[in-house]
């Protein structure tokens, strides 16, 4: 299978951070302070702030996987919805949480990642996806989410009532962090809370052999971040090894470099230029082996 890595980021996987990082200090530490505009104190603190840029964190760790059988409807006392009823014959269903860690010491912090998570065979499917765009509205509304798997496997928000009182509209959901049933919704996995913050999110995946988020804002960053990306797998039985490729990538807003780098932008090679208009790109790449050797047990 071709990788939709190599499509969808293209040459953002394969830049040589440090020998390019290596390259922009020797420039920036060569030229002449009338070209800075400034003294040689100016310049030390310009390439000990990009030298910085090579202590970024960027990684996904091992998943956690944690099966869905018929067994998980009858330990609660659920129905088995009648089009699952005969899927789970055939197929293994896995809630699987992928960890994402970001860090940086640069004053020039992240404004965007994205994560890509390729399986090498085709018949396995994603059923779900979270976060998923699907969520934004109703995070601008209540800032974190309670988000559980409910009886067809997908998954899903619980909805705040309004409370009123003293003339105040307050919204209350954490009664549902927990439960299995809630709002006449039945879970299989209780809700959880979530907070996505105030980030636009992108997602791909569903009913296909990927899985691909995108985080990114214009107006806020960060410094770092630390979160578990979650999906339902459909796996068949037969197959007994689920081996997949991780891609991560995290970049910084261009326009953040215009400043420190004025004057001096145009002295890069156009590779050097290539990377600092993409945001830096921060790649993270792994093959990992068997998803199913992760199992944590079944829900």
């Amino acid at each position: 299978m071709k990788s939709i890595a190599t499509h969808a980021f293209k040459e953002d996987i394969t830049f040589n951070r440090s020998q390019l990082l290596e390259e922009t200090i020797e420039k920036v530490n060569a030229l002449d302070a009338s070209t800075l505009g400034s003294g040689s104190n100016q310049k030390s603190k310009l390439g000990s702030a990009l030298d910085k840029l090579n202590d970024d964190q960027v990684e996904v760790g091992k998943a956690d996987v944690f099966r869905i059988t018929d067994n998980s409807f009858y330990k609660q006392q659920f129905e088995i919805p009648v089009d699952l009823s005969p899927v789970f014959k055939q197929y293994d269903f896995l809630y699987t949480e992928f960890p994402v860690g970001l860090k940086t010491r640069s004053k020039w912090s992240f404004n965007k990642y994205r994560l890509l998570i390729e399986f090498e065979d085709d018949n396995i499917k994603v059923i779900d996806i979270f976060p998923s765009d699907k969520f934004k509205e109703i995070a601008k509304v209540q800032g974190n989410l309670n988000v559980g798997i409910d009886t067809s496997l997908n998954f899903k928000a619980v909805t705040p009532e309004i409370k009123i009182q003293k003339g105040v509209a307050t919204l209350e959901a954490n009664a549902a962090v927990g439960a299995n049933e809630s709002g006449g919704i039945k879970f299989i996995v209780p809700p959880f809370e979530y907070s996505i913050k105030k980030w636009e999110i992108k997602t791909e995946g569903k009913d296909l052999n990927y899985l691909d988020w995108e985080f990114y804002s214009i107006d806020e960053e960060m410094k770092s971040e630390s979160r578990k990306l979650k999906a339902i797998i459909r796996i068949p039985k037969n197959i007994k090894s689920a081996n997949y490729t991780t891609t991560l990538v995290a970049y910084r807003n261009p326009d953040s470099f215009k400043d420190a780098l004025t004057g001096i932008f145009t002295n890069f090679s156009d590779t050097l230029q290539s990377w600092f208009s993409k945001g830096v790109p921060i790649p993270f790449t792994s093959n990992h082996q068997n998803l199913l050797s992760n199992n944590q047990g079944e829900i």
